[in-house]
Protein backbone atom coordinates (compact mmCIF):
# COMPACT_ATOMS: atom_id res chain seq x y z
CA UNK A 1 0.00 0.00 0.00
CA UNK A 2 1.02 3.60 -0.67
CA UNK A 3 0.79 5.11 2.75
CA UNK A 4 1.32 8.90 1.57
CA UNK A 5 -1.77 7.93 -0.58
CA UNK A 6 -3.37 6.30 1.91
CA UNK A 7 -2.80 9.22 4.46
CA UNK A 8 -3.46 11.96 1.88
CA UNK A 9 -6.74 10.27 1.08
CA UNK A 10 -7.75 10.50 5.14
CA UNK A 11 -7.04 14.14 5.38
CA UNK A 12 -8.71 14.75 2.41
CA UNK A 13 -11.46 12.31 3.40
CA UNK A 14 -11.79 13.83 6.41
CA UNK A 15 -11.79 17.89 5.36
CA UNK A 16 -14.65 16.57 3.27
CA UNK A 17 -16.57 15.13 5.25
CA UNK A 18 -16.77 18.05 7.68
CA UNK A 19 -17.27 20.51 4.90
CA UNK A 20 -20.59 18.46 3.85
CA UNK A 21 -21.52 18.53 7.20
CA UNK A 22 -21.17 22.39 7.07
CA UNK A 23 -22.85 22.88 4.37
CA UNK A 24 -25.85 20.46 4.96
CA UNK A 25 -26.49 20.66 8.53
CA UNK A 26 -25.49 24.58 9.36
CA UNK A 27 -25.96 26.05 6.04
CA UNK A 28 -28.99 24.81 4.65
CA UNK A 29 -30.80 22.30 7.60
CA UNK A 30 -29.60 24.97 10.09
CA UNK A 31 -33.31 26.89 10.70
CA UNK A 32 -35.14 23.52 10.43
CA UNK A 33 -32.90 22.40 13.39
CA UNK A 34 -33.31 25.41 15.94
CA UNK A 35 -37.06 24.61 17.44
CA UNK A 36 -35.37 20.77 17.49
CA UNK A 37 -32.36 22.31 20.08
CA UNK A 38 -33.20 21.36 23.55
CA UNK A 39 -35.77 19.16 22.66
CA UNK A 40 -35.06 16.46 19.99
CA UNK A 41 -31.76 17.47 19.83
CA UNK A 42 -29.12 18.27 22.77
CA UNK A 43 -28.76 21.46 24.18
CA UNK A 44 -26.04 23.84 22.02
CA UNK A 45 -23.60 23.91 25.12
CA UNK A 46 -24.55 20.29 25.76
CA UNK A 47 -23.72 19.53 22.33
CA UNK A 48 -20.63 21.64 22.63
CA UNK A 49 -19.20 19.73 25.29
CA UNK A 50 -19.25 16.40 23.77
CA UNK A 51 -18.28 17.52 19.72
CA UNK A 52 -14.95 15.37 20.66
CA UNK A 53 -16.57 12.30 20.20
CA UNK A 54 -17.94 13.45 17.09
CA UNK A 55 -14.91 14.40 15.81
CA UNK A 56 -13.14 11.19 17.30
CA UNK A 57 -16.03 9.00 15.39
CA UNK A 58 -15.56 11.33 12.03
CA UNK A 59 -11.90 10.62 12.26
CA UNK A 60 -12.51 7.09 12.60
CA UNK A 61 -14.97 7.03 9.95
CA UNK A 62 -12.85 8.39 7.35
CA UNK A 63 -10.12 6.63 8.36
CA UNK A 64 -11.89 3.18 8.17
CA UNK A 65 -14.02 3.93 4.64
CA UNK A 66 -10.25 4.78 2.94
CA UNK A 67 -9.00 1.39 4.52
CA UNK A 68 -11.88 -0.88 3.57
CA UNK A 69 -12.21 1.01 -0.09
CA UNK A 70 -8.31 0.01 -0.33
CA UNK A 71 -8.46 -3.40 0.55
CA UNK A 72 -12.00 -4.01 -0.47
CA UNK A 73 -12.38 -2.69 -3.74
CA UNK A 74 -10.40 -5.11 -6.11
CA UNK A 75 -12.71 -4.80 -9.41
CA UNK A 76 -13.55 -8.85 -8.99
CA UNK A 77 -17.10 -8.86 -9.32
CA UNK A 78 -20.80 -8.89 -7.56
CA UNK A 79 -19.65 -10.75 -4.81
CA UNK A 80 -16.65 -8.55 -3.91
CA UNK A 81 -19.55 -5.30 -4.25
CA UNK A 82 -21.72 -7.54 -1.85
CA UNK A 83 -18.51 -8.29 0.87
CA UNK A 84 -17.56 -4.03 0.66
CA UNK A 85 -21.31 -3.00 1.13
CA UNK A 86 -21.31 -5.36 4.49
CA UNK A 87 -17.79 -3.76 5.51
CA UNK A 88 -19.52 -0.43 4.74
CA UNK A 89 -22.29 -1.12 6.43
CA UNK A 90 -21.09 -2.54 9.95
CA UNK A 91 -18.76 -0.08 10.48
CA UNK A 92 -21.34 2.78 9.78
CA UNK A 93 -23.36 1.45 12.21
CA UNK A 94 -20.99 1.64 14.79
CA UNK A 95 -19.23 4.77 14.54
CA UNK A 96 -22.40 6.33 13.32
CA UNK A 97 -23.86 5.64 16.72
CA UNK A 98 -20.50 6.84 18.31
CA UNK A 99 -21.34 10.14 16.17
CA UNK A 100 -24.67 10.42 17.05
CA UNK A 101 -24.22 10.58 20.78
CA UNK A 102 -23.35 14.25 20.99
CA UNK A 103 -26.19 15.31 18.89
CA UNK A 104 -29.16 13.37 20.34
CA UNK A 105 -30.18 13.19 24.45
CA UNK A 106 -30.83 9.25 24.24
CA UNK A 107 -32.21 8.84 27.93
CA UNK A 108 -32.00 5.09 29.14
CA UNK A 109 -34.94 3.27 28.44
CA UNK A 110 -36.83 2.86 31.84
CA UNK A 111 -39.35 0.11 30.60
CA UNK A 112 -39.37 -3.89 30.96
CA UNK A 113 -38.43 -4.89 26.88
CA UNK A 114 -41.87 -6.68 26.83
CA UNK A 115 -43.13 -2.95 27.65
CA UNK A 116 -41.44 -1.13 24.84
CA UNK A 117 -43.36 0.58 22.19
CA UNK A 118 -41.73 1.35 18.51
CA UNK A 119 -41.91 5.15 19.51
CA UNK A 120 -39.42 4.12 22.15
CA UNK A 121 -36.83 2.84 19.85
CA UNK A 122 -37.23 5.87 16.99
Amino acid sequence: MNWKRFINAVIVGFVALFVMDLIIHVLILGEIYKPLTGTLLRSEADMNSKMWAYYIGAFFFTLLFVWIYTYGVKGKGVIEGFRYGIYIGLFYIVVGSFMCWPIFPIPGVKRKPQQLQIQDCW
